[in-house]
């Protein structure tokens, strides 16, 4: 495959890349597609045209684009950058790697590709190499943000928190404005019992991002540990709304959440979150609760279903019906996690010492 032989017009050219760089993807498209019939084989906007499709989620054709560049142009280290990028983004780490590793052959300058190395590693649970690219990046550039957060992080998960909290410190510096920054500054001075530091930095954190889900729940196990019950509680409720939370795999989420209305011939029904110890440790609660004539079930782990639902347990006096997680769910008006009742009924530390 041979380039383009006739010269394309440098003001076209700037045209479609002023189109992608203002995110009018759409139209950068339409352009490239127009120049790419009078001027095929054009590395640069075949480039810009995989650009465009990339940040449109079109994955499989910006990678055919990426790959028609580097049969015309092997050595574009741009573009096997990009590539590794949606390489990346399909799992395909090896492959990535490779591709992030040739365009630093070709330009030992390129910052975001040592990054990306870094995350890969990470991701491989290759902590050390993470660091060393990390590390790189931003030797190459001291005010790489997103090369200290990351740097940070993996210092952090090491137990290295002085350094940690250097890294973030400098992204917090480069960026005052880094939510993720003070989020995670605020969780290193946690581990290091700087309580009233780390509180400081959750709370920026949500004043930058007021729907922070991650400094939420961040401050609100901060609170709980300072026996902040009412704002803890709170803020912990976010946890719902964490990308990993999982609700039990039968439990119908279209219901409504408890709210603590009356449950005037209603039926709640409970369900256990975590582990064996809080299960024990958060049902008591339950007994708290204004049945008010209506019913609860409470899901419970299979091996706790038979001690509670013994007849000296005394847990028929508060709960209707106990079943284990492999049982059927019967029919339910509202739901809510076992986790969620000192919330939702307002327990505070005295109610917790009177217990």
């Amino acid at each position: 495959m041979k380039k383009n032989t006739k010269a394309i017009p440098k003001n076209q050219i700037e045209s479609a890349i002023k189109l992608h760089q203002s995110g009018q993807l759409i139209q950068t498209e339409r352009l490239c597609r127009q120049l790419l019939r009078k001027y095929p084989n054009t590395p640069i906007i075949i480039s810009l045209l995989g650009a465009s499709l990339q940040a449109q989620g079109e994955s499989k054709k910006a990678l055919q684009c990426f790959n028609k560049v580097l049969r015309l142009e092997p050595n574009n280290a741009e573009v096997h950058y990009n590539r590794a990028v949606i390489l990346q983004s399909q799992h395909l780490s090896k492959d990535a790697l490779q591709g992030y590793e040739k365009a630093i052959e070709i330009n030992p300058e390129y910052a975001p590709a040592y990054l990306n190395i870094g995350m890969q590693y990470k991701i491989l649970d290759q902590p050390n190499k993470s660091i060393i690219n990390f590390k790189k990046a931003i030797e190459i550039n001291h005010n790489y943000l997103e090369a200290h957060i990351n740097l940070g992080n993996v210092l952090k998960e090491q137990g290295n928190f002085p350094q940690a909290i250097e890294n973030y410190s400098s992204a917090i510096r480069i960026n005052p404005n880094s939510s993720h920054s003070y989020n995670n500054l605020g969780a290193t001075l946690h581990k290091i019992g700087e309580l009233k530091k780390a509180n400081i930095n959750f709370n920026k954190a949500i004043e930058i991002n007021p729907d922070y889900v991650n400094a939420h729940f961040n401050l609100g196990l901060l609170h709980l540990l300072q026996g902040d019950f009412k704002n803890g509680w709170k803020e912990y409720e976010y946890r719902y709304r964490k990308t990993n939370y999982t609700y039990p795999a039968k439990l119908d989420i279209s219901k409504p959440k408890w709210d603590g209305s009356s449950l005037k011939e209603k039926t709640l029904l409970i369900y256990h979150e975590q582990g064996l110890g809080d299960t024990i440790q958060f049902s008591r609660y339950i007994s708290d609760i204004n049945r008010n004539n209506g019913s609860i079930i409470f899901i419970i782990q299979d091996t706790l279903a038979d001690l509670y639902r013994h007849r000296d347990s005394g847990w028929d006096q508060y709960i209707d019906q106990i079943i284990s997680t492999n049982e059927h769910i019967p029919d339910y008006d509202f739901h809510i996690s076992l986790m969620s009742l000192p919330y939702i009924l307002n327990i505070d530390v005295n109610h917790i010492s009177n217990q």
